[in-house]
């Protein structure tokens, strides 16, 4: 049986330690000092402290937009057009 492509760059990856328990985490948060290993990662927890995912009516924060959006949507009922 022939691997496939996708599955020699998952292997290549991880070898390479880009998806290793316990990485180097090289990218720090300025304001709280939470780590992560990419960028990427790092720039989605910034909006934790941007306000983009406090919700004022609980003044509950979330920690990305998604998981805010629907909060809004399932508990507040905002985004549906009805709202409580």
């Amino acid at each position: 049986m022939e691997r496939s492509y996708w599955w020699e760059q998952m292997v290549a990856m991880h070898k390479g330690g880009e998806y290793k328990v316990g990485a180097r985490e090289k990218f720090q948060c300025s304001i709280c000092g939470s780590s992560y290993t990419k960028n990427y990662d790092l720039r989605k927890h910034m909006k934790s402290h941007t306000g983009e995912t406090f919700c004022h009516i609980c003044q509950r924060s979330y920690s990305n937009v998604q998981n805010y959006r629907m909060h809004m949507l399932f508990v507040h009922k905002i985004g549906t057009g009805r709202q409580t």
